[in-house]
């Protein structure tokens, strides 16, 4: 709305000054205080000159705003002015909000401070700030006396008898949105070794309450497995994401956007995406997040790990009517009414994601804080490779004709290449259906397709290795395969003499 405001108005500059003035952290309450008055009114100004007053940037917003970018600059000094904080500290009697905006998150600043000290003094080490955060999240989300549980039930009792006239999320919740009991992935059309215990550790992970990484070497079956999960689970309501080295929070949880009158308005990402559909209304749209740890885990996945948790998270965003945007994690925010400028994740919903194994120490490391809300399932590759394993693949691979001789060698040749480097089925299927496709058996050309570059890190001498294993014990052309080695790698061709 600022933005917006600002473009309209012709101020794109000033605002720009303004925000650069005010963004970096403030060294002091005092320097809070004053960022915060001229922000409003900056924001006061906007609003008096705008021709439409509902479109105009408020206030009432600043607080939250400013800190929020302050605490990203030094999270352990300055705490984010969050709606879930306030509301336990007025319902301890220690904080009350305060006409002025500067004045109200001063002493809201001094109120967290003196928390922490008390905090800190029946224990051995300093809080951390988030350590404060949470523990007042969980003070305003429980019960704390029989008062406060009668009033809790009386508004349960009026929650109940609103949900007959209001669209509220646990009227969504109501349509069904958690697995069944008897959840069971469908496996018909891929085929995989010891699939009943494979399938039994997804579905007990799902109905567990976990989001589900299916890790294992290239050419598995991983991402058609995950598709499989998916439709068993919701049918067609998922969607499928490739994570990139690029993904932020803008990807992922969404930012601004010029919209056809570049007007700048909030547009979810990926993640947000799959909690709203295009009327605004809750929906539980899976995500499958292909090569996850291709992504910089902290930076792409930011506050949805603090609504996975069962939190509510108030992002630094407004929609066109300046409500702030929040992702709705607790089980309380079922309650509220159904809005465009809230996101909430359903009971059901999960993320179904995918990592090589071959990639896991080459990219991004993800954090214990991101692995504990997963449940890790390997996908091997078969142990016992034989011309009948392959046959059984075959049939179920559309337009290719089961032929013994070609599953005999093919599998002596899979066989080989993963003493080198394991690879799945699918990396298999393409070498199949080349040599399928061809009058003549040259198997060195598929080799240099799909399995060559799939040996990247490996040592010189285990590339040579991988050459004469395959030369020696397979139909392989020896010249050709160096040829291809050698140039892919940039090794002389003398390394792969006898």
């Amino acid at each position: 709305m600022l933005c917006n405001s600002a473009t309209r108005q012709d101020r794109v500059g000033e605002v720009a000054r303004e925000l650069r003035t005010v963004l970096p952290a403030p060294e002091s309450k005092e320097d809070a205080e004053a960022a915060i008055r001229q922000l409003e009114a900056l924001v006061n100004d906007l609003k008096a000159n705008a021709e439409n007053k509902r479109k105009a940037p408020q206030a009432g917003y600043i607080p939250a705003f400013l800190s929020y970018f302050w605490h990203i600059r030094e999270s352990d000094r300055i705490p984010i002015y969050h709606q879930s904080s306030r509301s336990a500290y007025k319902k301890l009697g220690i904080w009350s909000p305060v006409d002025s905006l500067d004045a109200a998150y001063r002493i809201f600043w001094e109120t967290t401070d003196e928390i922490r000290q008390l905090i800190d003094e029946n224990r051995d080490e300093t809080p951390h700030l988030w350590e404060v955060e949470f523990a007042i999240l969980n003070y305003d989300t429980r019960p704390h006396g029989p008062g406060e549980i009668e009033d809790d039930e009386e508004q349960s009792n009026t929650d109940v008898a609103d949900e007959e006239t209001l669209e509220t999320y646990a009227a969504y919740e109501d349509t069904g949105t958690t697995l069944p009991d008897d959840f069971a992935v469908d496996v018909t059309d891929l085929y995989f070794p010891e699939i009943d215990e494979l399938r039994q550790r997804i579905q007990t992970a799902l109905q567990n309450g976990k989001h589900v990484l299916l890790v294992g070497p290239p050419g598995t079956g991983k991402t058609k497995l995950a598709k499989e999960i998916c439709r068993s689970a919701v049918e067609d309501e998922f969607k499928m994401a490739t994570a990139t080295a690029d993904w932020s929070t803008f990807d992922t949880i969404g930012g601004y956007q010029p919209d056809r009158e570049d007007n700048l308005v909030f547009k979810p990402g990926v993640f947000l995406d799959r909690f709203q559909n295009d009327e605004a209304q809750p929906q539980n749209q899976w995500l499958i997040v292909d090569e996850i740890n291709r992504a910089d885990i902290d930076k792409a996945f930011g506050s949805l790990f603090t609504a996975l948790t069962g939190e509510d998270v108030v992002l630094p965003f407004t929609d066109e009517d300046g409500n702030q945007i929040e992702i709705l994690g607790s089980s309380e925010s079922r309650t509220r009414d159904v809005s465009s400028n809230l996101y909430y994740v359903p009971d059901g919903w999960r993320m179904v994601a995918t990592m090589n194994t071959l990639d896991k120490t080459s990219l991004y490391e993800m954090s214990y804080a991101f692995m504990r809300r997963w449940a890790f399932v390997h996908v091997p590759v078969p142990d016992d490779i034989d011309g009948e394993l392959v046959e059984q693949y075959v049939r179920l691979w559309s337009g290719v004709e089961v032929d013994n001789d070609r599953c005999d060698v093919v599998a002596d040749t899979w066989e080989i290449i993963n003493q080198s480097r394991e690879i799945g089925p699918a990396i298999v299927e393409d070498l199949y259906r080349y040599l399928e496709s061809t009058a003549d058996s040259d198997y060195a050309s598929p080799i240099a397709l799909y399995v060559v570059p799939q040996l990247e890190g490996l040592r010189e001498d285990e590339l040579v290795r991988f050459v004469r294993r395959l030369s020696n014990d397979t139909p392989v052309v020896r010249d050709k395969l160096t040829e291809f080695v050698a140039e892919f790698f940039g090794m002389p061709e003398s390394k792969f003499e006898e």
